[in-house]
C-alpha cells in the first residue's frame, strides 16, 4: 500500500509511484496514452492527486522521461569521470556515444518515439528535456583538465554545454523521425567523429 504519512514523505511517495505506474503502462501500451482512471488505479492513489501533483498524464509522462534521461546521464558521466588523463579524446569519444546509443537502444523504439512526443508536448517546461545532458558539462571540463595527452580543446562551460547538447540531437534526432540510419554502423562512426572533432585540439 502506498504511504500515507503526511508531509514532504507522503508528496514524495505519491509521485514516485504515480510515475512508476504510468512508466509501466506507457510501456504496456505505448500506441495510446494512458487515462488518468488507469494510472490511479496501477498506482494505488486518486485520480486527484495525479492532477495536483502533475496537472496531466502527459505531464507525468513529460517527468518520467526528464527521470530517466537524467539517470542515463549520470551513468555517462561517471564513464567521462572515470576517464584516463593518459587517454586521448577519440577514445572518450567512443565510450560516450556507445554509451548514448544503448541507453537509446534499451527500449523499444516506438516507445521512445511515443513517449519522447508526448514529453515535449505536455512538459511543463519543453525545455528541460534539452537541459539534462547539461549535468555532463562539469564531468568533460574535469576530463579535459586532467587531460596529460593534449589532444582536449580548452572549452569554457558554455562551449561545453552548446557541443554536448550537439551530440544529444544528432543521435537522438534520427531516433525520433524513425529513419532507418538510426543505430547503423555509418551514424555511429558519425557521431564519434562528430564527438571526437568538436572536443580535440585540431591539427
Amino acid at each position: 500500500m502506498p504511504n500515507r504519512n503526511t508531509g514532504y514523505g507522503k508528496k514524495d511517495a505519491a509521485s514516485e509511484a504515480l510515475l512508476e505506474a504510468t512508466a509501466l503502462l506507457a510501456k504496456e501500451q505505448f500506441q495510446a496514452m494512458p487515462t488518468a482512471r488507469d494510472v490511479a488505479k496501477k498506482s494505488g492513489y486518486s485520480v486527484g492527486t495525479l492532477y495536483r501533483y502533475f496537472g496531466s498524464v502527459g505531464g507525468v509522462i513529460s517527468q518520467v522521461v526528464i527521470k530517466r534521461q537524467t539517470t542515463a546521464m549520470r551513468e555517462i558521466g561517471k564513464v567521462i569521470d572515470r576517464h584516463s588523463p593518459d587517454d586521448s579524446v577519440d577514445i572518450l569519444a567512443d565510450n560516450v556515444v556507445d554509451m548514448c546509443f544503448s541507453s537509446f537502444q534499451a527500449f523499444n523504439p516506438a516507445l521512445v518515439r511515443f513517449v519522447f512526443n508526448v514529453a515535449q508536448t505536455h512538459a511543463e517546461k519543453p525545455e528541460a528535456l534539452n537541459r539534462v545532458v547539461d549535468h555532463l558539462v562539469p564531468s568533460l571540463l574535469g576530463a579535459q583538465a586532467r587531460d596529460r595527452t593534449g589532444s582536449f580543446k580548452v572549452l569554457t562551460e558554455k562551449e561545453a554545454l552548446v557541443l554536448l547538447r550537439g551530440v544529444v540531437y544528432i543521435i537522438r534526432s534520427l531516433l525520433i523521425e524513425d529513419s532507418d540510419f538510426f543505430g547503423t554502423s555509418e551514424h555511429k562512426r558519425l557521431a564519434k567523429d562528430y564527438v571526437t572533432s568538436m572536443f580535440s585540439v585540431r591539427v
